[in-house]
């Protein structure tokens, strides 16, 4: 079968480390120093198509150790009613209404999962339906479009240099402001150095790490005219133009932010840096103003005449509601008081499925949930590392990722895709391509992804044995060579915990499995302290790299590769 080339890449590459000097890892442990430079190479080259290819080693790298487990992708949905169209959800799950329109009406009724404590660019960016209400209201030098691709926004475009070190935006000529002042690139330099300014205890400056001075001496600077902005950054950074979509790298403008009620200085630090974004009518810059506000109720938006594009503003008005306001939303949906709710409630969720109403839509998300083994696990010792990874495939061969995304779905409301790649489908490459396609020629395994979406027992029988585990008559595991060992698992992923142990328990093994809170899962998992952890990984950045830079040395890293 095709996916044991995996097995062989790491085996022979493992063998030229050894062969060339580097000290291999002592028995099943992989020497994980070819995987921290390629991770390394990765983060300093400019050339980014070679640079996708790049990726996919490392992701083929990890699959080829069998710790890491892909088990799903998260997938999001919501409702919105036929006439309600020209919307778009992004990746980030941030949806986009100045395109809206709403059949004969001009005006559209949404309901949003919660409601947000202000609407400050630089520091209300936590959860997807605040980033819903920013995006409506700011913009910023691009934008990603309805086919997940960034497009010019504020500016008309971009240049990077041949190293890749500096980028120069042309801003659009007539910017202004939601009161009609103009906006240029001088708002943007203030407020990116805002955002990572220190006297601005919650500002959120991991995201602008790469800019050359960070944090309180960004090179970020705005031509006289204010027509240009320049940048420079302490590295190449292939998806620093999916970071200036983000909100964080908005413009807001200084005027109004320093002179909101509640903005001001003590000991150094400004008390309230987002007091003037909580009063209605603030200033923005986006397709839509803020008119009325009833806390964690009602949220009123009205068109903005000064917005760039405004021509193709449909919507006059956008009125939001929280939960709150509406306990049964779903039933106001049914009965034509809401256009558009962004999060289906739970206990609706498997009726609506079972109906396969058209209305429903679902996007894709930047999640991919996971297992991982510790390769540290004293389930390994005495094997020899080819028998290590033969036991992991083997074991993951067992899981029945297509039933796991079912059951989540009936029993809890849950929303994803089965997963068989670490990277999920939709994500860009850094080279303006989606990852899974951006390499010619690259060829999967199986099925696209690096494990069958549907147990292969006889391939998991055969794995193991190779791995020194007898079977017997009936199929399963004899008392001679026992297989047991504990799942780590956090609240909300029970259910799979649980169909993980029907799945490995059809050939004997047995697994214990044992709930953890997230704040103290970290703690737990230090090395030798777990044996098998559910788990996932998250990221607001639309690029491969955090998926794959958390598995280096130097991170904490739950397979402990190189630790």
């Amino acid at each position: 079968m095709r996916f044991k080339r995996v097995i062989a890449l790491w085996l022979v590459l493992a063998a030229v480390l050894t062969s060339a000097g580097t000290a291999a890892a002592a028995g099943s442990q992989p020497d994980w120093q070819a995987y921290d430079a390629l991770m390394a190479e990765i983060g300093t080259t400019v050339d980014f198509a070679g640079r996708a290819i790049l990726m996919h080693q490392a992701e083929e790298m990890l699959m080829a150790t069998g710790a890491v487990m892909p088990l799903s992708y998260l997938m999001n949905s919501y409702l919105a009613k036929p006439d309600f169209t020209g919307y778009y959800t992004d990746l980030r799950q941030t949806t986009y209404f100045m395109a809206a329109s709403n059949g004969s009406k001009n005006t559209a009724r949404v309901l949003i999962s919660r409601f947000p404590t202000n609407l400050d660019p630089a520091f209300t960016d936590s959860y997807f339906s605040e980033r819903t209400m920013i995006a409506n209201s700011f913009g910023g030098l691009y934008m990603y479009n309805a086919a997940g691709v960034a497009v010019p926004n504020f500016a008309t475009d971009s240049r990077m240099s041949e190293d890749g070190l500096t980028y120069t935006f042309t801003l659009r000529e007539g910017l202004k402001w939601s009161d009609g002042s103009p906006l240029n690139a001088k708002d943007f330099e203030y407020s990116w150095k805002r955002a990572t300014a220190k006297v601005n205890s919650f500002s959120r400056t991991q995201l602008f790490e790469c800019i050359k001075g960070y944090p309180d001496a960004m090179e970020v600077t705005a031509a006289d005219d204010g027509t240009q902005l320049s940048v420079n950054l302490n590295k190449p950074t292939a998806y620093f133009m999916d970071l200036v979509t983000m909100s964080p790298f908005y413009a807001v403008k200084q005027a109004a932010v320093e002179s909101g009620e509640g903005y001001q200085y003590n000991s150094g630090f400004v008390v309230n840096p987002s007091a003037w974004a909580t009063v209605p009518g603030f200033i923005c810059s986006g397709a839509f103003m803020l008119q009325q506000w009833k806390a964690d109720d009602t949220m009123v938006f009205v068109k903005n005449p000064y917005y760039w594009d405004a021509d193709h503003v449909k919507l006059e008005s956008l009125e939001v509601v929280s939960y709150h306001h509406d306990k049964d939303p779903y039933s106001s949906y049914k009965k034509g008081s809401l256009d558009f709710i962004d999060y289906i409630p739970l206990k609706n969720l498997p009726q609506l499925l079972k109906a396969k109403k058209p209305e429903i839509h679902f996007t894709e998300a930047l999640e991919t949930d996971y297992a991982v083994f510790s390769v540290k696990s004293p389930l390994f010792d005495g094997k020899t590392q080819e028998q290590a990874v033969a036991m992991r495939r083997g074991i993951s061969m067992l899981i029945d990722r297509q039933k796991i995304v079912i059951d989540r779905q009936k029993i809890a409301g849950d929303t994803s895709r089965a997963a068989n790649t670490l990277i999920p489908p939709g994500l860009l490459d850094g080279n303006g391509q989606v990852f899974k396609a951006s390499s010619a020629g690259y060829v999967y395994p199986v099925e696209d992804g690096y494990f069958p979406l549907k147990p292969d027992i006889d391939q998991a029988r055969e794995l193991l044995t190779s791995a020194g585990f007898e079977f017997g008559k009936n199929g399963k595991l004899t008392k001679n060579t026992p297989l047991a060992f504990t799942c780590i698992y956090g609240t909300y992923a029970k259910q799979t915990a649980e169909l993980l142990r029907k799945d490995f328990a059809r050939i004997g093994i047995s697994l214990t499995i044992k709930e953890k809170a997230f704040q103290t899962s970290f703690d737990s998992l230090k090395p030798g302290n777990n044996d098998f952890v559910l788990f996932g990984i998250g990221s607001k950045i639309n690029d491969p790299i955090e998926w794959l830079t958390e598995w280096t040395s130097d991170h904490s890293n739950f397979a402990h590769f190189g630790q």
